[in-house]
């Protein structure tokens, strides 16, 4: 298979290539480059992205021109879009630069793509539980309605019919998945709430939660990796387009979050309780009977990955730091 992953230098794009066989032809197109992301993460642990079947190219999801140049390079199989501004905060305090990349971009893409001779490629597309908004304690499924509440879910939601659109438009078999937040493995941002919290914990600091009695549902980086991996197989010989929510089903308060975290690490936490960011959703749980049944999943609940997650940093003596800058857990 040939792929295109935009955005591939990012959590989920690097989880995915280490896990995707060198039967593959891998193209890489991300904003960073890829020197910076191996220094940033150790040339140790980012070995695999110098294997021979994958390639790298830097630049901006909205460069026409380049991004023409690459789909008309190479005839791609499955074009794999992870490229977006992806944080909630980030998008809120940016919002024209969230709809410039999240939705402008994802036009780009496309139009270009129609151009090129890998037209007739398989779409994937990641877009976010934040699409639905606030869910009201009711377990949300792929026909809820979508009432996004902040930046990020509005960008994400039109960026997901401009890709539902093209795809139904041309013929193209896609798949979209909605992700709940995704926590686990190498190469998380350390301001992600589980990373955040578990420097903090292991440094002594005070964690700082913003309401606390928020239920939301979290999904395991190995379990999102896994229904890609399938969907790219599914894309190679079924024409359909479909959304699949990929979560774990169960809800967790912040503040219980705090408890787990606690036991895994085995520390007690310094805690203190700030009022509810407006921007926030304060109510989520995802309902994942369609992509178990279509990918025969079995999702990991928030106990299972959160034990797989400190095992994994203790194993690897991985320094758990909150700073500005990405780390490798």
């Amino acid at each position: 298979m040939k792929i295109l992953i935009t955005g591939g230098l990012g959590f989920i794009g690097l989880n995915l290539i280490q896990s995707l066989g060198s039967e593959n032809e891998i193209v890489i197109f991300d904003k960073k480059s890829l020197g910076s992301v191996c220094e940033m993460y150790g040339y140790g642990n980012t070995r695999f992205l110098h294997k021979s079947h994958i390639r790298a190219a830097k630049g901006d999801i909205c460069d026409e021109k380049l991004l023409f140049s690459i789909l008309n390079a190479t005839k791609f199989d499955c074009i794999i879009h992870l490229c977006a501004i992806s944080s909630v905060a980030e998008a809120e305090s940016n919002k024209d630069e969230c709809n410039r990349v999240n939705v402008y971009g994802s036009e780009v893409l496309l139009q270009t793509l129609s151009k090129s001779i890998s037209k007739n490629a398989g779409i994937i597309f990641t877009s976010s539980r934040e699409v639905y908004g606030d869910t009201k304690g009711q377990m949300a499924n792929e026909n809820a309605v979508m009432n996004p509440i902040n930046q990020y879910g509005k960008s994400k939601l039109k960026s997901q019919q401009i890709v539902e659109n093209y795809a139904k438009t041309n013929h193209n078999p896609c798949i979209i998945f909605q992700l709940s937040n995704v926590y686990g493995g190498y190469f998380n941002k350390p301001s992600r709430v589980i990373p955040k919290f578990s420097a903090k914990l292991m440094a002594g600091q005070e964690i700082c939660v913003y309401g606390g009695d928020q239920i939301l549902d979290f999904v395991y980086i190995g379990d999102v990796i896994s229904c890609i991996k399938k969907a790219i197989d599914v894309l190679s010989h079924t024409k359909l387009c479909e959304r699949f929510i990929l979560s774990s089903a169960k809800g967790v308060r912040l503040k219980d979050l705090v408890l787990l975290l606690e036991n895994e690490w085995q520390t007690k936490a310094k805690v203190c309780y700030e009022s509810r960011r407006n921007f926030e959703v304060e109510n989520f749980i995802g309902d994942n009977t369609k992509a178990v049944k279509f990918f025969n999943m079995r999702f990991k609940d928030i106990t299972q990955g959160l034990s797989l997650y400190v095992r994994l940093c203790q194993a690897n003596r991985l320094v758990l730091k909150h700073t500005q800058k990405e780390l490798v857990c």
